[in-house]
């Protein structure tokens, strides 16, 4: 069988990105590798970005501001985590494997 050609994609990131970007790709059950594929693939697909690239929104950016931890106190933190705590036991969420088999039935991208 022969062997499939492979390129080198090299990129200049920040760690906290690489890092946090990697966790993410762990719990879906993907290598960076096959994530980056993923994106050229869908970029490809689109013939362009698979997503809208915008400015975050000023009320976006204040809400974001109003959760900086080390200006809360210990009431407003508790009540930000237990917001978490609901939205997780009261919104709908899905398993890393339901996330593949959604990605592999919809874009007929094996992972």
């Amino acid at each position: 069988m022969p062997a499939i050609k492979q390129s080198t994609v090299k990129a200049r990131i920040s760690p906290d990105i690489k890092c946090g970007a990697e966790a993410i790709f762990t719990s879906l059950g993907l290598s960076p590798s096959s994530a980056i594929s993923l994106f050229y693939t869908q970029v490809k697909l689109h013939n362009g970005l698979p997503f809208t690239v915008e400015m975050p929104r000023d009320n976006i950016r204040e809400r974001y501001e109003a959760l900086d931890i080390s200006k809360m106190t210990k009431e407003e933190f508790d009540a930000e985590v237990q917001k978490g705590i609901d939205s997780l036991e009261n919104e709908p969420t899905c398993t890393a494997k339901t996330i593949r088999d959604r990605i592999h039935k919809r874009y007929a991208y094996a992972i």
